[in-house]
């Protein structure tokens, strides 16, 4: 399923089919005489909500296919198609509700693409790893005491509870509690 095409007719079907449940709403509500603000108001707020996620996917995905195309190095343009496919699986899994509908995806496509998705994350789980140290914020901007970097989670989780406010000091109630 690494058809990058086949992806893509995905994404737009599924961007037309919710274009066309969304302006059907709309002209059931303008149909039952509702001013066309309110029938607006009362119809779309699921549907553009769900289109605009679909239409910001599809968007991501060409987007994405686009800036990968000029890639020169084979290894690196292999990895980021690999994450691409995962991004398209993964979105599709996701909203496998709209596209079951009318058997676009049948069921057996459906266990193909949760079978993809594991094989996919199975071939980048070491890439995973590489990504992350390239987009994850310094330690100094986390200010997390747990999963440093220079694998000094102990004295960093250490020093955070010391230097903590109040940290050795009694708490406002502690009389409260003694004498109850």
């Amino acid at each position: 399923m690494h058809n990058i095409t086949t992806l893509i007719n995905i994404f737009e079907y599924r961007c037309l089919l919710l274009v066309q449940k969304s302006v059907g709403k709309l002209a059931e509500r303008v149909d039952k005489k509702d001013h066309l603000f309110d029938a607006w108001n009362n119809s779309q707020s699921y549907f553009i909500q769900h289109l605009i996620r679909a239409y910001s996917e599809l968007f991501c995905l060409k987007g994405f296919l686009r800036i990968n195309e000029v890639i020169k190095d084979t290894n690196t343009k292999i990895m980021l198609d690999k994450f691409l496919v995962l991004f398209a699986l993964n979105s599709i899994e996701t909203d496998i509700g709209v596209l079951r509908e009318n058997d676009y995806i049948t069921s057996e496509a459906y266990d193909l693409i949760k079978s993809e998705i594991l094989d996919l994350c199975s071939d980048l789980s070491k890439e995973f790893i590489s990504i992350m140290d390239v987009i994850t914020p310094p330690d100094s901007i986390l200010s997390s005491p747990l999963g440093a970097s220079d694998d000094d989670n102990f004295d960093k989780y250490i020093s955070h509870v010391f230097n903590a406010k109040g940290c050795f000091e009694r708490a406002e109630y502690w009389d409260t509690i003694l004498t109850k």
